[in-house]
């Protein structure tokens, strides 16, 4: 057994330390605390529990004294590629954690976490994030006792144990630690971004909510697009969110806001905070009127608006070569029309 083996806490602490290596989604001085403490952590290791069968298993941490940077690398690449596999699958297939979400219950996720927390705590080894995970194996608890659906639960404990402290702009939902998040059946690699659009705004406007709870609370509302028939479609969140609530989501936290269906109503307001959807691509007819190539799908964007300049988040629409920002655009026509894409307007929200 090596450290980073499938199915052993090694691999589940080489991500939960780690797992900002290689991605571009959060700060760099974010990425260097998890690095330190990832090594630290891997000092601190002479044994690793085998989350397969439960018991535990004596396992020298291969090359520790003098290969400690070949193991981080080593765990990096397992990482990127896991989360590239995912990617390729539609969001799907991945078991960064040594088990894969789709296989597993709230019930045994909660009893996997309880064991590797306390393992922490007979190793001395335990510090504040497996504080953090022990606390969310509790609130997982709670929801259970309260009624709460055991798949809502697991995606909360789950995205909850995935996202890393503090707050940040998603540049790619494709990528990075969002790309492992749950909403419904699927990854938020494939059906996340208006979720992300809510999470950019609140953060935008100086009231961040984690990620974690926004896909919680559009959970246990009915959020999604015809997401809670599973009978008819056999899958949960296979559409994404419904646009036309994101307004209800805002109302609770105070913020206020209005929204139009009209691309001149949306594109008259200026100065603000705006949450865009619209159809991927788009064709025009013998008459001149536009319609939407239904297989190109939907994305939403938050995107915000000075000067007549307009600046999207999560757009997949190129980057700043001097600084690594996403690209502004200096019209929201230009914006809509960006690459070979024929964007075509859905509806728009302005939030304050």
């Amino acid at each position: 057994m090596e450290y980073g083996l499938d199915k052993t806490v090694g691999q589940f602490q080489n991500y939960a330390n780690g797992q900002s290596y290689g991605t571009n989604i959060i700060s760099q001085g974010t990425a260097n605390a998890y690095i330190q403490r990832g090594t630290d952590n891997a000092h601190a290791k002479n044994a690793a529990y085998s989350c397969e069968s439960g018991a535990k298993t004596e396992a020298a941490i291969a090359g520790m004294t003098n290969s400690i940077n070949a193991a981080k690398d080593s765990a990096n690449k397992k990482i990127q590629d896991n989360i590239d596999s995912a990617n390729r699958n539609g969001g799907g297939g991945s078991d960064l954690f040594g088990f894969a979400i789709t296989d597993i219950s709230a019930l045994e996720l909660l009893e996997q976490l309880k064991a590797l927390v306390a393992y922490q705590e007979e190793n001395r080894a335990y510090d504040a994030y497996w504080e953090n995970i022990r606390q969310i194996v509790e609130k997982g608890k709670e929801l259970l006792a309260k009624g709460i659906q055991p798949w809502i639960v697991r995606n909360y404990v789950w995205n909850s144990m995935i996202e890393p402290d503090g707050f940040d702009y998603i540049k790619d939902q494709r990528y990075g630690w969002v790309s492992q998040m749950r909403y419904g059946d699927y990854y938020m690699s494939y059906n996340g971004c208006e979720l992300i659009s809510v999470y950019h705004a609140m953060l935008y406007l100086g009231r961040p909510q984690k990620l974690a709870d926004i896909v919680f609370e559009f959970e246990i509302n009915r959020g999604m697009m015809l997401g809670h028939l599973p009978g008819m479609f056999n899958s949960i969140g296979i559409f994404g969110t419904n646009p036309y609530i994101l307004d209800k989501y805002f109302q609770k936290y105070n913020t206020h806001g209005q929204a139009t269906g009209n691309a001149k109503t949306f594109e008259s307001w200026k100065g603000g905070v705006y949450i865009v959807n619209y159809w991927n691509d788009s064709k025009t007819n013998i008459f001149g009127q536009k319609y939407p190539i239904v297989e190109k799908g939907i994305h939403a964007i938050m995107v915000t608006e000075a000067g007549g300049y307009y600046f999207p988040r999560n757009a997949y629409m190129g980057v700043e070569p001097d600084t690594g920002q996403e690209n502004s655009h200096e019209s929201f026509h230009d914006m809509m029309n960006y690459g070979k894409s024929k964007r075509l307007f859905i509806v728009g929200y302005e939030v304050w």
